[in-house]
């Protein structure tokens, strides 16, 4: 009898199990990963492949028809506005998972037509972020689906990084179409492994950090990362969080006030900043609200704009402070690009004196070669000098000179940003900030900053590893995290919106940091983050996906956490597209008449000097 109960116990426990294996399947990496490219969102993939951002406008989404279900496909149509080819790259990146392999597989399942070429690149990355093997494959695909088939090292791997790019023939319909990609680790399929999740981080009990008043900035004077760099990037991993915005802000004076900080860069175009520059120089200026509506000027920027000012307006000249932008504009057409910005600029300058020398270099702005442009102003920078600084020629005179040299392309311009940024920033440290002492704050986003990876945006060499190679150890990065709160992406509808970030999963550093007693602190990272662990990134654009493994001790020297408060969005407005739109619209008008105001006064210039 009693066996007999065991037997019957047994059999509902076996029956449980199946019912509960049934209930909930557990996930293959082809499954998490969208290794069969499903691009529905219910699909129950984790983590998305992602578009190089560089290439979104070199082709079109869609779908082809297979005898069993639809294919992801890029597509490009002969006439598209935007270049003369198809482009299009598509990356990933997957956790592998635990093994004692030494070598693995990759199959890749793609047609296309009209193709030039298509290459797959592969990235063995190891713990510590750090590449440790990698392969290009370059292949043409057939019309009909065709496997390329590769081996790659797994020795100290622990991350696969995926590239697909492909390259249509000039000026035809082309398109590539993805059925699937297979991995093998030795001879088994990645599908037969459990999907691997970064285990939930444990730390020293004794581990020390700082905590941080939000609102007096006591406790900043204790980070010895503040005081011992002369270069400091401060990195978001958001954009738009009033909480680390304003902790942001607090640190920059502790900077200026404290540290002789005389130079602040911020993560916008150095062309446009001349505005914000000048604002804070001259009591007299007004920034024009049509070119920085109230949308791009938050309170924590008016915050910033206006206390530097103050702080200028009390200081003799050598001791004010610079606040300037590090990157470019990296579009180019005839509505937006580095020399209209700087005649914006410059033309509401001249609104009142009309100088007839500010008025010609305006007019050689707009032509397409900005060479003669550069001439000019250098040749006549006395008379432009009666309206424009020696700052704002030295500046203009670099930008110009480097935006023409970065090309046309739009994609090569928008890979080459972190390039153009250390550019930038190199320039104005020599110029600015150069003397014994002297420190520069960096204000980003975090994927720039970093000395490692730009992943997951568009991948590149980051900003941040430039810095390091230059100025070795004179340079720290800096990492801002918050447990909660909103953050600021474009999506289809607005060009910037404001959403609520997704709750830290259990295994994230967030999650953990949320459990320490401060509100706000500083964490020095020691060795014991020298390993992977998910973290929260969001960069320019809605991604469904919000948390991503990285060695955060590789990529930064300390992070600055902010539990937070749940935002209530309802009063926070972002701009939509339309009104993007209108508003480049209402600008572009604007500058058509005085442009031809400029040629008026010029006609009439030379009919009195003829006249006389």
């Amino acid at each position: 009898m009693k066996k007999g109960k065991i037997l019957f116990t047994l059999f509902f426990l076996v029956l449980y199990c199946l019912k509960s294996s049934a209930q909930s399947p557990q996930k293959t990496y082809s499954e998490i990963y969208n290794l069969h490219f499903t691009m529905k969102l219910d699909s129950g993939g984790v983590y998305p492949w992602m578009d190089n951002l560089a290439y979104v406008s070199c082709s079109m989404p869609g779908y082809a028809e297979s005898s069993d279900r639809l294919l992801y496909r890029k597509m490009y149509t002969k006439g598209f506005p935007f270049t003369d080819r198809l482009r299009s790259e598509l990356y990933q990146r997957i956790l592998l998972p635990i093994h004692s392999e030494n070598e693995g597989r990759i199959e890749v399942e793609c047609k296309g037509e009209n193709l030039k070429s298509v290459s797959l690149l592969l990235d063995g990355i190891s713990r510590e972020e750090k590449i440790v093997c990698s392969d290009t494959i370059q292949f043409i695909p057939d019309t009909c689906l065709s496997t390329v088939s590769h081996k790659f090292a797994l020795n100290n791997v622990e991350l696969l990084n995926i590239r697909i790019q492909a390259e249509g023939v000039p000026n035809e319909n082309a398109d590539i179409i993805f059925s699937g990609i297979n991995i093998w680790i030795g001879g088994k399929s990645i599908d037969e492994f459990p999907v691997r999740e970064i285990s939930t981080l444990s730390l020293p009990e004794n581990i020390s950090y700082i905590p941080i008043n939000s609102h007096t900035g006591e406790g900043l004077g204790e980070i010895d990362n503040l005081k011992n760099h002369r270069i400091i990037g401060l990195g978001e991993s958001i954009h738009g969080n009033s909480s680390i915005k304003n902790l942001k802000n607090q640190i920059i004076f502790e900077a200026i006030e404290k540290q002789n900080c005389r130079l602040v860069l911020l993560e916008m175009p150095l062309e446009a900043s001349l505005a914000y520059n000048r604002f804070i120089h001259d009591e007299q200026y007004v920034i024009d609200s049509l070119l920085f509506p109230g949308q791009l000027i938050d309170p924590q920027m008016q915050d910033l704009l206006g206390n530097l000012r103050l702080y200028n307006s009390r200081k003799k000249e050598a001791d004010k402070v610079r606040l300037l932008g590090m990157d470019y504009n990296s579009v180019y057409s005839s509505t937006q690009n580095s020399s209209i910005t700087i005649f914006d600029f410059i033309t509401q300058l001249n609104e009142s004196g009309k100088i007839p020398e500010v008025d010609e270099f305006a007019l050689l702005l707009m032509e397409k070669d900005w060479s003669a442009a550069v001439a000019f102003l250098k040749s006549h920078q006395t008379s432009i000098q009666q309206l424009l600084t020696a700052d704002e020629i030295d500046c203009i005179t670099h930008i110009l000179t480097l935006s023409q040299k970065m090309g046309e392309d739009q994609a090569l311009r928008t890979i080459n940003r972190d390039s153009v940024m250390f550019l930038n920033t190199k320039f104005l440290i020599e110029k600015y900030s150069y003397y014994p002492g002297a420190k520069t704050v960096i204000c980003a986003h975090t994927t720039h900053l970093n000395p490692v990876s730009t992943y997951p945006a568009l991948t590149c060499k980051p900003f941040g590893a430039y810095l390091k190679e230059t100025y070795g150890d004179d340079y720290t990065s800096l990492l801002f995290l918050v447990a909660n709160g909103e953050r600021i992406a474009n999506d289809l509808d607005y060009y910037r919106k404001y959403l609520p970030l997704k709750e830290s999963p259990e295994n994230s550093l967030e999650y953990l940091l949320s459990s320490f007693d401060a509100t706000t602190f500083f964490l020095p990272l020691t060795p014991d983050f020298n390993k992977l662990v998910v973290s929260r990134f969001i960069g320019s654009h809605y991604s469904y996906q919000e948390f991503f493994p990285y060695n955060l001790y590789q990529r930064a020297e300390g992070v600055f956490f902010i539990k937070g408060a749940k935002q209530h969005l309802s009063d926070k407005s972002g701009l939509l597209i339309s009104e993007f739109l209108n508003r480049t619209v209402l600008i572009y008008k604007r500058r058509q008449e005085v442009l031809k105001e400029i040629q008026k006064r010029k006609i009439s210039s030379i009919g009195f000097n003829l006249n006389n």
